[in-house]
């Protein structure tokens, strides 16, 4: 069979996130005219490397290039998050019209089997690693059921190299990797444990470094020079995220990979950047910081949520402690690393004071890197299931699962007064200045790479170039790139880190996203005023 595996893309209705990478992406990667999005869902090469060799696969990520309804092919799969459902449905549609059958899993899948059921074939819930070849193989022979579902986890001692070979990944600001999955904790907004499981699962160190290896030897990113804190120049060859739920949630393990990690490339005499997901308490844990700083980690994503005791309470986020996060977030900088902080308002305790209390917390502590989350109740949350009881739910459109829309009743504020309050953090969190502020003063402690001398030329005329570009094209604000353009000589020049160029590229992309989103909270102001008026 000719199978195609599809990511949908995000509905243009829904305006652009933090996780587009449009502007980041080719500002970053120096690739003016590439359309790049931050990474591949890694379910799509991982399905690849477990179909049989009888079978061809294609895959097409709608976020950096164009679904062609018409290819001959006999079998397709689509994985959607809740927001990208909708799209997923479209595709199917299409395809089915040309009587193809498709098949979706994913974790939207997994949590709403009778909703998905109704646009596609089959639906596949839970994890599909052991369950494709089966699947392909009832489909071949023409008795695909509507349904699978995964009686067990699969084990990752067991798991297949993905097939990155068939992935675009020059088009990705970062290639995605997994060195666990599942989560012992049972926080109430997050559907983790309900898709992978409480009991965590492993791949061992080799495993990871081949996966590793098996990226890197495609050559995905063009290379670049380096000089390390050891004053070594080293080629620089890519960018990598773990997508673990907790890559340090076993301690010993997490050392593991982090040695291995720096044992691969010091024998190859390179550098791979990356960054994780972990919890709050690694910023206590000095042995572990080191370890991931050495093995070249740049930024630790970290779920902060709430600065509230009580709100943590409610959300079983037990394990962080508000009055311990300051000193966490500079333990972290000053081992030359940066924290992801990300934050949910719209919790029984948001107010206008909290939220502002919010803000002034994040420029404090020179947050560079924020996600800003409205609480949202998926779909298999415990969240959901309260909220469905209360008649709280205000819609089940999928799209607006996007974590930037209001989509439940919230108990301290009106619906239209919490998105309203989104806005404003956004645009106070989000702005060029705002961010270049913050930036600016990690600039001394942030991981010391740095572009040689000659290459920090190269790097600064081709970055000039594209906020020129960008320019003409409408993309970025004149006035925005007459800043960038005012401060990359001495920050890329001058200072020369691997970091001045991201605190360059990614101020500039959040002012886009905050002019996103204050463009379409006036646009939503407008049709509420029409509303009213009729």
């Amino acid at each position: 069979m000719r199978i195609l595996l599809v990511n949908p893309s995000s509905l243009k209705e829904s305006d652009r996130d933090l996780y587009s990478a449009h502007i980041l992406g080719p500002l970053f990667m120096l690739r003016a005219d590439t359309r790049m999005a931050l990474g591949m869902p890694l379910a799509l090469p991982t399905l690849a490397a477990h179909t049989p060799a009888e079978h061809s696969v294609k895959i097409i990520d709608e976020e950096i290039e164009e679904l062609n309804f018409n290819e001959h092919v006999d079998l397709v799969g689509i994985t959607a998050m809740t927001f990208k459902a909708k799209r997923a449905y479209e595709i199917a549609r299409e395809f089915r019209a040309r009587r193809v059958p498709v098949i979706m899993g994913g974790i939207h899948a997994s949590m709403r089997p009778d909703e998905v059921s109704e646009h596609v074939d089959c639906v596949v819930v839970g994890e599909a690693d052991d369950l494709w070849p089966r699947i392909l193989a009832d489909a071949s022979e023409g008795r695909l059921k509507n349904r699978y579902m995964a009686e067990q986890f699969p084990d990752l001692k067991r798991a297949r190299i993905p097939r990155y070979e068939l992935v675009k990944n020059s088009q990705y600001l970062y290639s995605y990797l997994q060195t666990t999955r599942g989560c012992p904790f049972e926080c109430s907004f997050c559907t983790v444990t309900k898709m992978n499981g409480r009991r965590v699962r492993k791949k061992t160190p080799e495993q990871v470094i081949a996966e590793l290896d098996a990226l890197v030897r495609l050559n995905p990113k063009r290379p670049f020079n380096l000089i390390d804190r050891s004053g070594i120049k080293k080629k620089c060859v890519g960018t990598i995220a773990f997508i673990d739920d907790n890559f340090a949630i076993d301690r010993k393990h997490a050392l593991a990979i982090c040695a291995a990690l720096k044992r691969y490339q010091d024998e190859r005499n390179i550098i791979v950047l990356w960054y994780t997901q972990v919890n709050a308490e690694v910023g206590f844990d000095t042995e572990l910081l080191e370890a991931m700083s050495n093995a070249n980690c740049q930024h630790l994503f970290i779920g902060f949520e709430s600065l509230d005791p009580a709100t943590l309470e409610s959300m079983k986020k037990r394990i962080n402690l508000p009055e311990r996060y300051e000193e966490a977030i500079g333990n972290i900088h000053r081992h030359g690393m940066r924290v992801i902080f990300s934050t949910i308002i719209g919790d029984d305790n948001t107010s206008v004071e909290s939220a502002e209390c919010l803000r002034r917390f994040i420029r404090k502590n020179s947050i560079f890197h924020v996600l800003l989350n409205i609480l949202t109740p998926y779909p298999g949350t415990e969240l959901f299931e309260q909220a469905s009881k209360e008649n709280r739910i205000l819609t089940l459109e999928p799209q607006l699962y996007n974590i930037r829309n209001v989509v439940f009743l919230p108990k301290s504020m009106t619906p239209s007064k919490l998105q309203t309050l989104y806005y404003s953090l956004c645009d106070g969190i989000f702005r060029y200045d705002e961010m270049y502020k913050r930036g600016r003063k990690l600039l001394g402690l942030s991981s010391c790479l740095f572009f040689p001398l000659r290459e920090r030329i190269i790097v600064w005329l081709a970055f000039s170039c594209i906020c020129l570009y960008f320019a003409v094209l409408r993309r970025l604000p004149v006035q925005i790139v007459l800043r960038l353009l005012l401060a990359a000589p001495s920050l890329i020049l001058g200072n020369g880190r691997l970091f001045a160029l991201e605190l360059l590229a990614t101020s500039a992309d959040s002012d886009d996203f905050a002019r996103s989103e204050a463009k379409r909270g006036s646009l939503q102001v407008l049709r509420d005023c029409i509303r009213t008026h009729k």
